[in-house]
C-alpha cells in the first residue's frame, strides 16, 4: 500500500472546509485544493483534499478499515 502524500481535511457538510480551503492550503504549502474528493480520481502530491467523511479514504484503499 502506497503511503499518501497529501493533506486531508475531513468534516461534516457546512463546517467551513471549502470556505477556508485557500487559507489552509496556503498555510500548509499545498499545491492545489481538491474539494469533494470521492477516493476514485488520483490526487497530485501535496494537495489539500477535502472530504465529508472517511469513506473516500476507504474507497481509495489508503485509509482505515471499517
Amino acid at each position: 500500500m502506497k503511503t499518501p502524500d497529501f493533506f486531508l481535511l475531513v468534516g461534516p457538510q457546512g463546517s467551513g472546509k471549502s470556505k477556508n480551503a485557500a487559507e489552509i492550503a496556503r498555510l500548509l504549502g499545498a499545491t492545489q485544493v481538491v474539494d469533494g474528493w470521492d477516493g476514485k480520481e488520483p490526487i497530485a502530491s501535496w494537495a489539500l483534499v477535502i472530504a465529508n467523511s472517511l469513506d473516500a479514504l476507504r474507497a481509495a484503499e489508503i485509509g482505515p478499515a471499517s
